[in-house]
């Protein structure tokens, strides 16, 4: 099975995400000029540590961001241009996401119910980024 079939994993450049993704996205902004806002469920940003992070990279280039992870307890915002929401998003609670203008990217990556998140939400973005564990 081709998992890339448009080719975009020659644009992979890992920024700040765990395996390119930012360079992927990078290059969907640029072909598709989307609003200029981003939601990330679960976007990890440990300073301490290497920052993991899908849309860190639009926020870097003046997006606006709300960013939802339990571990924003307590973090300073590091960038202007983004909101911190230190809770845990899932099924039951993802309606308390209230969003008033146009979604350009959407990054969902919880390590469990990815997808069924995404659905759930009810947003319509440009751009969808959604974590998969494959099964072999």
């Amino acid at each position: 099975m081709n998992l890339d079939p448009f080719g975009f994993q020659a644009f992979a450049r890992k920024e700040s995400s765990q395996f390119g993704e930012d360079g992927i996205t990078l290059e969907l902004v640029a072909r598709l000029s989307p609003p200029r806002y981003a939601i990330e469920i679960g976007s990890a940003i440990d300073r301490s540590e290497e920052i993991e992070n899908n849309t860190y990279s639009l926020a870097e280039r003046g997006w606006e961001c709300d960013w939802y992870d339990p571990r924003h307890i307590g973090q300073d915002n590091p960038l202007r241009w983004v909101r911190l929401h230190p809770w845990k998003v899932n099924l039951s609670n993802i309606g308390c996401i209230h969003v008033t203008h146009p979604v350009g990217v959407l990054s969902v990556d919880v390590d469990g119910n990815d997808w069924h998140i995404w659905k759930a939400c009810n947003l319509k973005p440009s751009i969808v980024i959604v974590e998969f564990q494959a099964q072999k």
